[in-house]
């Protein structure tokens, strides 16, 4: 019996080294993989943060393009509200303008009128003055006419 349980003892312990190494082999094993995920956690970690370093440089570029997208809004309000401001200005100056025309063209109207009147008397007192320069004319010759023959008489009456 001590042969049999000393087989079976050593069979038992043989079992026990097989099953022992298995677990050394397996615990191997699973050191290397968990070497091999801690390498990869620690790629991943290493790419975490560059990616957190990549989206804050990101964020700092949006921020400095938002900031630049307020200035050029602020800057179109305002342009916009100096562009109302000139339009009215330009609005007002442009019914100045249309009002100073229509009385301009109104003083033409009556210029006109008045030129035409003006003319109208001119042309008449033009009349007058030929017909009265006409009359003079007659006159002078009758006046001359007169003296001519007063003259005639007075020499007919010198050699009476």
């Amino acid at each position: 019996m001590n042969g049999h349980v000393k087989q079976k003892s050593l069979s038992e312990t043989s079992e026990i080294l097989k099953n022992i190494h298995n677990l050394c082999v397996s615990i191997n094993e699973l050191n290397i993989g968990i070497s091999k995920t801690e390498n990869i956690i620690l790629n991943n970690e290493s790419q975490i943060k560059r990616i957190n370093s990549f989206i804050k440089s990101k964020n700092i570029k949006l921020n400095h393009i938002n900031k630049q997208i307020s200035l050029v809004e602020s800057k179109i309000e305002s342009l916009t509200e100096k562009d109302k401001s000139v339009s009215k200005i330009l609005l007002e100056k442009i019914e100045n303008v249309k009002k100073e025309y229509d009385e301009l063209c109104e003083n033409k109207k009556k210029t006109g009128v008045e030129l035409n009147e003006n003319n109208k008397k001119i042309h008449s007192l033009l009349l007058e003055k030929s017909k009265i320069e006409n009359e003079f004319t007659s006159e002078c010759n009758e006046i001359y006419g007169l003296l001519t023959n007063l003259i005639t008489q007075v020499e007919i009456m010198k050699f009476k």
